[in-house]
């Protein structure tokens, strides 16, 4: 019997992984198949569902959010105060659980409530709001890549005191001054389909002031409406075939909350409050033809 020292035996030991790895990448013997990778094909947006984020990266789905324009359709419901707002058939509905809850349950305290709903879903919020017998106001924005606008809340308010807690109660007299929000809306990033809605509140001055400015070294005098800004903290992603609902929370009973002062109307014989419906529209800007839509199934689409 041949004796192999230990170095022989490594030497040879080497030698055959060495052999072994040349021929690991040699051609398949007869009658053996090849196994390729099947390729995962590429998928554009379509309105037959959102496709979750996690499945994006795998789907290698098209993020070229810059040919993507929003269209805000506005719906300005006027009910019965109480009628949505202590609706617990509306908001159970609405979903309240995915959205920013830090920032929900503050605007709740705040007299303030709001949620996302599904599209396919609106013939029943529709014939819920049409058994409180609602008055509604439609508009829309022409579509843009990124979009702002101003909605008229309450007007000509000769005096009103609002408290604001953030975290901290705050208050604040104003006379003769609008309330209005201030919306912005646009695409959300790397979620084509999706938009993205900050909500801010607003309250305007009717009277001029005078507003000094040092720029330059040079003393700049303006008459200006003075403005006082709320942020509110709702910026919201609002996902494809969903839309935002913006409401009084039953706190809005409190007279000088934000949610009393913005949404609440005494005049008339009977107090109303105001519901806002926000349905964001995207369409892809192609070349043959300027927009098309992504989603047909938002309210009022056909």
């Amino acid at each position: 019997m041949n004796r192999f020292s230990l170095p022989a035996l490594i030497l040879l030991y080497c030698a055959a992984v060495f052999l072994g790895g040349c021929h690991a990448g040699s051609t398949p013997p007869p009658g053996a198949t090849a196994v390729v990778p099947e390729a995962k094909p590429v998928q554009n947006l379509s309105s037959n569902g959102h496709v979750a984020a996690d499945d994006k990266a795998d789907l290698q789905i098209l993020r070229n959010d810059v040919d993507i324009l929003l269209q805000l359709d506005i719906y300005q419901l006027t009910v019965p105060v109480g009628a949505i707002s202590g609706s617990e058939r509306f908001w159970k509905h609405i979903d309240e659980d995915h959205v920013d809850l830090t920032t929900h349950a503050l605007l709740l305290n705040n007299g303030l409530r709001f949620g996302i709903g599904p599209n396919d879903e609106w013939t029943y919020y529709k014939s819920l709001i049409d058994h409180y017998g609602a008055s509604a106001q439609k508009g829309s924005t022409t579509p843009v890549r990124k979009g702002s606008l101003e909605l008229p809340m309450r007007s000509n308010i000769e005096s009103q005191d609002i408290f604001y807690m953030a975290p901290y109660l705050k208050g604040r007299s104003y006379e003769k001054c609008d309330n209005l929000l201030a919306l912005t809306f646009e695409p959300t990033p790397r979620q084509p389909g999706d938009a993205t809605i900050q909500v801010s509140a607003l309250v305007r001055g009717l009277r001029k002031q005078f507003e000094v400015t040092i720029l330059n070294d040079t003393r700049e005098i303006e008459l200006r409406h003075p403005e006082y800004l709320y942020d509110l903290g709702l910026r919201q992603n609002v996902p494809m075939d969903h839309f935002l609902v913006l409401a009084p929370s039953p706190l809005s009973k409190l007279p000088d909350n934000l949610g009393h002062t913005f949404f609440i109307k005494e005049t008339g014989p009977q107090p109303t409050e105001t519901v806002l419906i926000l349905v964001p529209r995207p369409f892809r800007v192609t070349g043959d033809a300027p927009r098309i839509p992504l989603s047909r199934t938002a309210p009022g689409a056909k």
